[in-house]
């Protein structure tokens, strides 16, 4: 069940500049919707009945993003599609290096991802300046000229990189609650998350349930774990 005393904020997204903007030809989810009929709604029509569709979308991405849809749509919304995307090519009679991505449907990867689009600041406000990889504008060039400039300035100084193992999956998806609920710039997206990483979705592809970390095809992936790991981040800083 949701915790009491929850931020009464409700989330809202703008949709026809996002469905315009959605790339064609993309991966699709097991539900195989396609991007190309998401754009084809934000076509500007004069006729009343086309001109309905993009504010009925608003409308029912209003009620995924704040927890008044049936549990069940959940499950079946965060259900994905496993695909194995090439590292690099192989050479002959090597075995493939490939990283699996859990495609999601793409009307989740629309609203998502225009949600933490609008509230990027939120993140960034937050998280900055010991993470950059959410909400901070070129936070990845930021800190390369950063590391760069530092370690030119103190060449003495060592510089540690840690790299982590399937590091999506290996976030246990609590933690991401725990630290969303216990942060007040962050508590009005408990709701959306708990709804998208309660379910054991179905993955098309591999006979298991994606049931921990995050899923690396959904626009949140990158947010949850950097969210999850931020209280270990903070410690280290």
């Amino acid at each position: 069940t949701l915790p009491p005393n929850l931020p009464d904020v409700t989330l809202r997204v703008k949709l026809r500049k996002k469905y315009q903007s959605l790339d064609s030809l993309a991966g699709t989810g097991p539900c195989g919707y396609r991007n190309e009929y998401l754009r084809a709604l934000a076509v500007p029509f004069a006729d009343e009945w086309a001109q309905r569709a993009i504010p009925l979308h608003e409308a029912f991405a209003e009620d995924m993003l704040n927890a008044r849809l049936p549990s069940w749509y959940y499950w079946v919304l965060t259900s994905i599609k496993l695909v194995g995307l090439l590292k690099k090519t192989p050479l002959p009679n090597e075995s493939p290096d490939v990283r699996p991505i859990g495609v999601g449907n793409n009307r989740r990867r629309a609203w998502t991802g225009q949600l933490i689009e609008d509230h990027a600041h939120n993140f960034a406000s937050v998280m900055w300046p010991t993470q950059v990889a959410v909400g901070v504008k070129a936070g990845i060039c930021k800190m390369v000229f950063a590391i760069t400039a530092h370690m030119e300035a103190n060449p003495t100084h060592i510089l540690l990189k840690l790299d982590f193992t399937n590091a999506f999956n290996s976030m246990m998806r609590d933690s991401v609650l725990d630290v969303i609920l216990s942060n007040p710039n962050w508590q009005q997206y408990y709701r959306f998350l708990w709804c998208t990483l309660a379910p054991s979705g179905i993955i098309d592809g591999l006979e298991s349930l994606s049931e921990e970390g995050m899923q690396q095809g959904d626009t949140w992936g990158s947010a949850g774990f950097c969210i999850g790991l931020h209280p270990d981040v903070q410690w280290a800083h």
